[in-house]
């Protein structure tokens, strides 16, 4: 498509074993066809066009997963609902329009939004720490991190920390 929409969500759960399951089936719907994913995903993911899950993985105890869908599709309450009820307590998106060179970020506990600092974020690698300053917009704590001698090359999600500064348009850092 030539316009999208990439969805970074970051998952948080009080049940490990609930995470675990939907973290295997996101892992599983890598390149398969929509109508092969778990009944759990076709709820998450039925209000959306064109969902492509691109990757899956774990940040510390929280779940990330990235998905590409097309540039009018908005996370919608329903999708909040079945992501809770496939065991995610609180959900980070971040979103990242390629059409406009636009992200936002909104943070959620069930189907109802929060602010940021309610987000029980855990503790993370130095990478994963960093990124999270990229996601969350925080460059010029960024910029402080790599002064005070963080590396810009840690990696988070396969990649240094600068490409997704430079990605996000943090040029600074």
């Amino acid at each position: 498509p030539m316009s999208s929409c990439t969805f970074t969500w970051t998952c948080i759960g009080s049940d490990p074993a609930a995470l675990a399951v939907l973290h295997e089936q996101l892992a599983a719907a890598i390149d398969a066809p929509r109508d092969t994913w778990a009944a759990p995903l076709q709820a998450i993911f039925d209000p959306w066009d064109e969902p492509f899950v691109l990757r899956v993985s774990w940040l510390g105890s929280a779940l990330r997963c990235v998905i590409d869908t097309s540039s009018h599709d908005e996370l919608e309450k329903e999708q909040l609902q079945a992501l809770q009820a496939a065991g995610v307590d609180c959900l980070r998106a971040h979103v990242f329009n390629s059409q406009v060179g636009e992200s936002a970020t909104s943070y959620h506990q069930g189907a109802k939004r929060i602010a940021a600092k309610a987000f029980p974020m855990p503790e993370l690698p130095e990478g994963e720490r960093l990124y999270e300053l990229i996601l969350n917009g925080k460059e010029a704590a960024l910029v402080k991190e790599i002064k005070a001698g963080a590396s810009p090359n840690a990696l988070a999600d396969g990649q240094p920390v600068y490409v997704h500064a430079l990605r996000a348009g943090q040029d600074k850092a």
